[in-house]
């Protein structure tokens, strides 16, 4: 995302994040869930976090108590392009998924 300058739940190709995972977990009948964040290096750990539980979506995400498995990604671009606007920016992913 962070080196083609788009932020979205859709891959750039425009399928949906699922079909993203999917390449690397295959949850059968489960579930996948996903957040995403980004800023300019001037938020921590903690402030990403209280974002997306402020985010009643995000916030769904986060505490559903079926998850089982989680990946997290940060990405630190210099000048990412598109939606950054060329700036430095650092991309967080969670994607969470339960296997049934």
């Amino acid at each position: 995302m962070a080196a083609f300058g788009f932020l979205g739940h859709r891959s750039i190709d425009g399928s949906p994040f699922w079909r993203r995972i999917e390449r690397f977990y295959r949850p059968g009948a489960g579930a996948v869930g996903e957040t995403l964040a980004y800023h300019d290096g001037g938020l921590n750990p903690d402030d990403i976090v209280d974002r997306w539980l402020a985010s009643p979506g995000h916030r769904r995400i986060v505490l559903y108590g079926e998850w089982r498995d989680i990946g997290l990604g940060v990405v630190e671009a210099v000048g990412a392009p598109g939606v950054f606007g060329g700036g430095d920016v650092v991309v967080v992913t969670a994607d969470f998924g339960v296997r049934r």
